[in-house]
């Protein structure tokens, strides 16, 4: 039931071609989208080989979306946690007996300048 019209003809052509555009970016979208899906769950990042498969397909940014962004107002930083200091060890009971022994070195010659060690 095509309209017998030129303008009219040519007016229903452009909505086809308008939703096929549409469609079309839906669709790359959704592939886009199932390719980071099950590409992307081992890892937080991509290897480049993924990187490249993807980005035949990936959108670029718009000047539009450059300049919307910067315009926004930046993020403010959430504050900092305060930190508690780290314990460390505890000290030894004072009744364990001490020992105080010398080990000595496997080499009897020092690396540098060839003098014997004690």
């Amino acid at each position: 039931m095509a309209p017998c019209d030129p303008q009219s003809r040519i007016a229903s052509l452009q909505r086809e071609l308008a939703w096929a555009h549409l469609k079309i970016q839906a669709l790359t979208e959704e592939l886009r989208q199932y390719r980071v899906k099950l590409l992307g769950p081992r890892s937080e990042t991509l290897n480049d080989l993924q990187l490249e498969l993807l980005a035949d397909q990936e959108p670029g940014t718009t000047l539009d979306e450059v300049e919307a962004e910067a315009q926004r107002t930046p993020l403010t930083e959430a504050p900092r946690r305060e930190r508690r200091p780290h314990p460390g060890r505890q000290r030894l009971p004072e009744n364990l007996p001490r020992l105080e022994e010398v080990v000595p070195c496997a080499e009897k010659a020092c690396r540098n300048c060839g003098r014997k060690r004690l």
